[in-house]
Parts: structure tokens; sequence; C-alpha cells
């Protein structure tokens, strides 16, 4: 079957078993995964993992994050690590990444694996959550402020942690220091880029503000340069063009000038992404999967408790470290453990870098599932015995 063939295929029929699993109540993406797994080698084998659809979702991937960092500012993710606000959410990400890594360990996975299983438990997808506290009607409550800072907290160091660990996971023990060092200083290099971006950004914006006509065009082309170089600049210095991208967007969203309005380039990237490149990528990831995690089912029930239990407790206690009442913190800790595409996108890096085996990778698919499965679900409950929830209220000092 032809690339445009499999194309066709994949995106009809993961919108389709998409529309399926939201009439039947469950996020779209559980559709979207369960697409690629029946038309992969795992059952009807009319699609199979290619060059071309691995690049195609190299470009889904470069959507998703992108729309992801569009839709924080980046103000807001450094605010985030300062004074007592990156102590009070440090447990929603630390704890779940401590049960994840002894878990692993416990079932005798690599160092390197146990890691990726740890990255991938502690993520929580900021567009998910952002959704999923949408649709709820609780996006101007401070559960909803508390919710978007420990997701914040969560992508950005799992995504930085991950460009870390990529060049550095299959080194020597006696070059290992070394390579870590050497990683060091091209992260400390990758951060310069970012800010140079960030100041030149300033500058054009401020020097094309009152150009109303042109500004849009302007802004978008500029935008989308921005983000591609400084995806190019961290695939240079060895890091996933991932994270050089979501830097980027979170640069563009910080200096847009018209702050009325939506930056013209979210407004572009987030119908692709919606519409096209996510349902491509989770159906093109389910075509990687494989059967063969079912042989050890211990291990994937015990991921799966962990993965809700550690979310459900750290998020609590960051929650409450953060000063909201027990009602509150249990909502905030149940939306949490949404991971979505974002525990997807870090399972499929992993994988693309040979960090972790088919088996592996398809369990921790499996597990970005069934998580995101749960939280409406778990939502749902807490909301209809919750006695009252605050339509809005004052910032937290976070």
């Amino acid at each position: 079957m032809s690339l445009i063939q499999s194309l066709c295929l994949l995106l009809a029929c993961a919108h389709l078993l998409g529309r399926l699993a939201e009439r039947a109540g469950q996020p779209e993406l559980l559709g979207h995964m369960v697409a690629g797994i029946v038309l992969g080698p795992a059952l009807l084998n009319w699609v199979q993992a290619s060059t071309g659809l691995n690049a195609l979702a190299d470009f889904a991937v470069l959507f998703v994050v992108v729309t992801a960092g569009l839709e924080m500012r980046l103000r807001t993710v450094t605010d985030v690590f300062k004074g007592r606000g990156l102590f009070a959410l440090l447990p929603g990400f630390l704890f779940p990444a401590a049960l994840g890594l002894i878990l692993a360990r416990y079932f005798d996975y690599s160092y390197v694996g146990s890691l990726v299983v740890a990255l991938c438990v502690s993520v929580t997808a900021l567009p998910v959550a952002l959704r999923i506290l949408s649709s709820f009607g609780l996006l101007a409550t401070r559960l909803a402020q508390v919710t978007i800072a420990g997701a914040l907290l969560a992508d950005v160091v799992v995504l930085l942690a991950l460009g870390v660990l990529s060049p550095s996971a299959h080194a020597g023990t006696q070059s290992l220091l070394m390579l870590l060092s050497l990683s060091a200083l091209k992260l400390l290099a990758l951060l310069v880029a970012v800010a140079l971006g960030a100041l030149l950004c300033k500058r054009i914006y401020r020097r094309h503000a009152w150009r109303k006509q042109q500004l849009a065009a302007a802004q978008l082309s500029f935008a989308l340069l921005l983000i591609l170089a400084l995806a190019a600049a961290s695939e240079l210095l060895g890091f996933h063009f991932a994270i050089g991208a979501f830097l980027g967007a979170l640069i563009v969203s910080e200096y847009h000038s018209d702050t009325a309005d939506p930056h013209p380039l979210r407004t572009q990237v987030e119908g692709m992404s919606t519409h096209v490149f996510a349902p491509l990528f989770l159906a093109s990831q389910g075509t990687h999967f494989t059967a063969d995690p079912f042989t050890h089912p211990g291990f994937i029930v015990s991921l799966v408790l962990v993965a809700i239990g550690s979310k459900l407790v750290g998020g609590y206690w960051s929650a409450r470290l953060a000063g909201l009442p027990r009602n509150e913190a249990q909502g905030v800790a149940i939306v949490m453990n949404a991971r979505g595409v974002m525990e997807m996108v870090v399972a499929t890096i992993a994988y693309r870098a040979s960090l972790v085996d088919a088996n592996l990778f398809s369990t921790l698919l499996l597990i970005g599932v069934i998580t995101t499965v749960c939280t409406p679900i778990l939502l749902k409950r807490w909301q209809k015995h919750a006695n009252a929830i605050t339509a809005a209220s004052t910032p937290l000092d976070l």
C-alpha cells in the first residue's frame, strides 16, 4: 500500500473511531489509537510502519508540541519555578516519577528503560487537561490554575530530561559522566539560543506592531521560522527537535504583540493539529503496537495502578501545599492523570532513540490511553459529589 493510500485509510479510520469513542463518552484519542492498532500488523496488517509514515509522524509531533507551547506563555512557565511555587508543585511530578522508576527496576527493566517509564508516568498533557477543564466549566477556578501550573512543570522538565537522557543513554560507565557534562553544556547552549530568540522576537514584534495590515502575515512567517530554527538548533545540539520547537512556541506566545487575540500561528496550527496531525500521530503509533506486552500482565496492571495512584497522591499533595482545600485538591489530582498525547510523544521519542524496545513502547502507549480514559470518568464522579466549586477565584501566589 502506498504512502498516500495508507495516510487516507489511517485518517478516515481514526476520525470514524474517534467519533464513536466520543459517542461512547470516551476521549477521541482512544479511537485514534485503536484505528492504528486495527489497521496495523497487530490485527488486519493493512498499514505497516514505513519511512514515509514515520516522517509524517515527525511532522505530527511538531504540530502537537507547537500547539501545546502556543497555549502557554513563557512567563507563566518561568513563574512556576519561582518562590514556593516550585516546592508546592514538585510532589505532583517527583512522586509518580520515583514510583515509576522503582516499579520498572523491580520488573528488571534497564536503568534507561526505567527512566523513560518514570518520565512517561510523571507527565501531564496540558492540552488534554485544558480541554477537560473547559468541558467541565472549571477553567476560571483555582483548581485549574494549580493544575495548569503542575502540567507546565511536568511537561517542561520531562522534555528537557529526555533531551539530556537521549545522547547519554548508550554510553559506557566510564564515559557516562563526561557525556552527561557534555549534555549539560549543550542544554545550556540551547537555552542561550532560546534567550536570543526571545530577544529577537520581542524586537521584531515591537518594530512591526504599527503595521496593522501586514501584522498577521509577518507574525505568522516570523513565528514559524523562529520555531523551526530552534527545532533545528535543538537537533544540531543532539536533542530531539520537539524540545526546541516547544520552547520556540513558548517564546512566540509570550511576545505576541496583540494579546487580545490568539496568535495567528495558533489559529493555523490548532486546526491542522486537531483534525489532521494529532489523529495521524496517534494512529501511526498504533501501527507499532504489538500484543507481546499482554504476556506480562503483572507489569501492565502494576504500572496502571502506580500511574493512576501516584498522580492522585502527588497531585493532591501539590494542591494542598499550594493552599487548596481538600475537595479542590482532589479535582487537581484527577485532572493531572491525563497524560494523553504528550505521554505518547515522550514514548515515541524514546522509542526512536532506541531507549526502549517495542514491547515497552506498546505498554507505555497503553498506559497513556488508559489513564486519559479514566480521567473524565473520575472527574465526573468527583464533580457529582462535590459540594460547590467556585466559578471564579482569586489567583494563587504560586
